[in-house]
């Protein structure tokens, strides 16, 4: 599957977590959400597939990704609230040929893969959102348990949508 964001963490304080996230161009290039169903279900991608359950997914199953019932039943347990702190590098639609060649040139000179170190990984996604779009989020988690296994630097991606 196709992640369409990746996550940086940026700070991580008791109950809350600020993260830079950047849209990837598996959907369209300014797309975003900052709903706490797509907080929940991109928290509980960190770590990979064969990583669940994380700390923050201890209740769900593996199915939960086409489950909406699960978030109306569920997500207030996890997340108190998210909030859109910011959004950088919004493309025009239609966008021009010349910002697809750039957006596709930053995406094939900094392209990392899971099993590449944490520092490189970072520099590189940091390389990738000098030009590609991405939004920070203030998430607020219902215990500081569902954000232990989150530090500083972080980076995972995610096919997270919202429900």
């Amino acid at each position: 599957m196709s992640e369409t964001f990746a996550f940086t963490i940026q700070s991580v304080q008791e109950k809350e977590i600020i993260a830079r996230v950047r849209t990837e161009t598996a959907g369209r290039l300014n797309d975003f959400f900052d709903t706490p169903s797509f907080a929940l279900m991109a928290l509980c991608d960190q770590g990979g597939y064969d990583a669940r359950p994380r700390r923050t997914c201890r209740e769900i199953q593996e199915d939960f990704y086409v489950e909406p019932q699960f978030y109306r039943d569920h997500v207030d347990k996890f997340i108190s609230s998210v909030e859109l702190l910011e959004r950088r590098n919004i493309f025009p639609d239609p966008t021009p040929d010349d910002a697809l060649e750039r957006v596709y040139a930053c995406v094939n000179e900094n392209t990392y893969y899971d099993d590449t170190p944490s520092e490189e990984k970072l520099e590189k996604e940091n390389a990738m959102c000098e030009v590609l779009h991405n939004f920070t989020l203030r998430i607020i988690v219902t215990d500081p348990d569902h954000a232990a296994d989150l530090k500083p630097g972080m980076v995972f991606g995610t096919s997270a949508y919202d429900v």
